[in-house]
């Protein structure tokens, strides 16, 4: 499992918004969900690159080069297109056990994204990190999404964000939490 626990443990890094880095954003978001995650006494993910190539970066530069703020549908790319077997073959070396596949040969799998937009200024990309996680607790689907539970067969789920700074000054982010249906731990 990646942890990030630098970024959540008091050393909080400076936001420069001349140079904001999307980077350390990141890491501080996937940080803070699993420490939010464990105080709610929820089972902690996993870092999937895979879901950050394919999905979460994706949609989150979409959405900063549309202008606009929605969640990007991508229910053909994520049934026809290679991203749940990247995302499947990626789980099974990090994590293990035995995958379950749908009618199509593709690995089970629940995704659901969280985004975020604001041009709200922090001074750490802790605070700010907090913040966002705080703001999707006040909505029902939001907060649903960052609390459920993604283990299956005692074996935990995977996760992945994007952030940018556009340049009109709003900070988005996309956060992908990822359910792995399994036939067995082993």
């Amino acid at each position: 499992m990646v942890c990030f626990s630098c970024v959540s443990k008091g050393i909080g890094q400076s936001i420069d918004y001349d140079n904001f880095d999307s980077e350390k954003m990141n890491r501080a978001l996937l940080d803070e969900m699993n420490s939010f995650r464990r105080s709610s006494n929820v089972d902690t993910l996993v870092y999937s690159e895979y879901l950050f190539l394919k999905v979460a970066k994706p949609n989150c530069e979409e959405v900063v080069n549309s202008g606009d703020f929605y969640h990007p549908i991508i229910d053909e790319y994520w049934k026809a297109s290679d991203v749940k077997d990247s995302i499947g073959s990626e789980s099974l070396r990090k994590i293990g056990g035995t995958l379950k596949y749908n009618k199509l040969g593709k690995p089970g799998m629940l995704l659901r994204e969280n985004a975020y937009r604001s041009n709200l200024r922090f001074t750490t990309y802790e605070d700010a990190a907090q913040h966002v996680i705080e703001s999707w607790k006040k909505s029902e689907g939001h907060h649903m999404a960052q609390t459920a539970q993604y283990c299956d067969e005692n074996l935990p789920g995977v996760f992945a964000c994007h952030s940018i700074l556009s340049s009109d000054g709003f900070v988005y982010i996309y956060f992908e939490f990822v359910k792995l249906y399994r036939l067995s731990a082993n």
